[in-house]
């Protein structure tokens, strides 16, 4: 069901260091596989559409009769290069090819998928949610779900970001999904000056280690040690960014905060 655009990575957050996203899996159309991708060299990924992508598109272009203007074999490659500059970091290139595929394929979730998070990534989060809405409202997914929460939260708007991560807890997602928008709410919490508030919401789900620690643990403890130094836990706060940067010491500021609290 989800469609592998590229690595992720979360939006601009107001008075912390920014976290970066593992690679995640991002939706594309409901019933589309995982895009198989490979690496040319070090700066360069290649992606390659899935078949149920290619085949929503050329549904979409039947649906809208637009085939004979715009050949389906066009609009698959047009996509393709969007895909592909957004692998590699140009967005606005991507967002270039997706608005007019937008005009052309209305109903494409993929296109409003990775033209809402085009947006997300450029900071421009109100145009954001409403590409993503509209990938919601045509899939019936959440997997997207963490990036219209950070919408919301990067934009102020925390009530708004509280009603989707209830939406995203009550469709019951996968644990990497739920992790990211528990991620979202906590580090809004501690936005807000509520870090008691984040730790309680993350404390069950990451505050105990685990044998062999996936992503998500590394950055929701990241998270919670952020959560206790603002609380004045330091002790606590110094043990978990210890432990981060003792499995990733690449992942955010973590070994250097671990070291500013020695």
């Amino acid at each position: 069901m989800s469609t592998e655009w590229s690595s992720g990575s979360s939006g601009k957050r107001r008075g912390s260091k920014r976290l970066e996203r593992p690679n995640k899996k991002l939706v594309g159309t409901k019933g589309a596989g995982s895009v198989r991708r490979e690496r040319r060299s070090s700066r360069s990924i290649v992606v390659e559409l899935p078949e149920e992508v290619k085949e929503e598109v050329e549904n979409q272009a039947v649906i809208g009769g637009v085939q004979g203007v715009h050949p389906v074999a066009q609009l698959e490659s047009a996509l393709t290069d969007a895909a592909n500059a957004y692998a590699n970091d140009r967005y606005v290139e991507a967002m270039r090819i997706l608005r007019k595929l937008k005009t052309v394929l209305p109903g494409s979730g993929a296109v409003h998928e990775l033209l809402g998070l085009c947006l997300y990534r450029l900071g421009h989060f109100q145009e954001a949610i409403r590409e993503l809405r509209k990938f919601v409202a045509i899939t019936g997914s959440v997997d997207q779900h963490p990036v219209i929460a950070d919408c919301y939260r990067a934009v102020g708007n925390y009530s708004k970001m509280n009603l989707v991560f209830e939406e995203l807890r009550k469709a019951s997602p996968d644990a990497d999904l739920l992790a990211e928008g528990r991620i979202v709410v906590a580090g809004a919490l501690i936005e807000q000056g509520d870090p008691m508030g984040a730790i309680k919401l993350l404390e069950e789900s990451a505050g105990k280690r685990v044998s062999h620690p996936r992503p998500r643990h590394l950055r929701q403890w990241y998270v919670l040690a952020d959560a206790h130094e603002q609380a004045g836990h330091i002790a606590r706060a110094r043990e978990l960014f210890g432990l981060v940067a003792s499995y990733d010491p690449q992942l955010a500021d973590a070994a250097e905060r671990y070291e500013s609290l020695s």
